[in-house]
């Protein structure tokens, strides 16, 4: 990967001749899985100036639509794409962060479901109660994920495993933006029905 930003700059004449000599890539979009298609594109590492991206994905119009959501697998490692994609003549360009890891869970149909997702934070407070200090799960995390069929069927109290660790949903923020969800996750206790090896917590449908 090169930084090419100079190059594809917006003010470039023979920014398509450009774009064709440049290294290419081969990615996947959304169908992350062994066997699916993949697509030409370029992968620009980003400047020390964008703090908040990892990757910038150059990829034309003709090939694909890329939109706010869309995951993407360059080098066998999901990107996720959580800023409007910047319109230029010929090509999208977008900006992606790094997934952390996936969500895994058993849909109603009893298939498994895994998606990948970027975690937003970390915060822990301490619980009080009548001037004593309680020692219970007090850890809570963001994360964001694609709006898709499947995440659309997350609703609160579902629960999920990480870390080793039980989370419930306390809240589902689907508005800030589009085609994304950012669930706040809660540490719970571990039920004896959770498979904490395969990463997948119990959820009653």
């Amino acid at each position: 990967m090169k930084d090419y930003s100079k190059w594809m700059s917006p003010n470039s004449d023979s920014e398509e001749i450009v774009f064709d000599l440049c290294e290419k890539s081969k990615v996947k979009i959304n169908d992350l899985s062994t066997g699916s298609v993949t697509y030409d594109a370029i992968i620009n590492d980003a400047n020390e100036w964008q703090k908040d991206v990892d990757m910038i994905v150059l990829i034309k119009k003709t090939v694909y639509e890329i939109k706010t959501g869309d995951y993407i697998e360059i080098d066998n490692t999901p990107y996720i794409v959580l800023f409007q994609a910047e319109d230029r003549d010929f090509f999208w360009s977008v900006r992606v962060r790094k997934c952390h890891s996936r969500l895994k869970w058993t849909n109603k149909a009893g298939q498994l479901i895994e998606v990948p997702f970027w975690l937003e934070n970390v915060t822990s407070a301490v619980g009080i109660e009548s001037g004593k200090i309680i020692n219970l799960p007090n850890e809570e995390r963001k994360v964001t994920i694609q709006f898709n069929v499947d995440t659309a069927q997350i609703g609160k109290s579902h629960r999920f495993i990480l870390d080793r660790r039980a989370w419930k949903v306390s809240a589902i923020d689907g508005l800030s933006r589009a085609n994304l969800l950012t669930l706040t996750l809660q540490e719970v206790a571990i039920s004896s029905s959770d498979k904490v090896e395969e990463g997948i917590a119990y959820n009653k449908w």
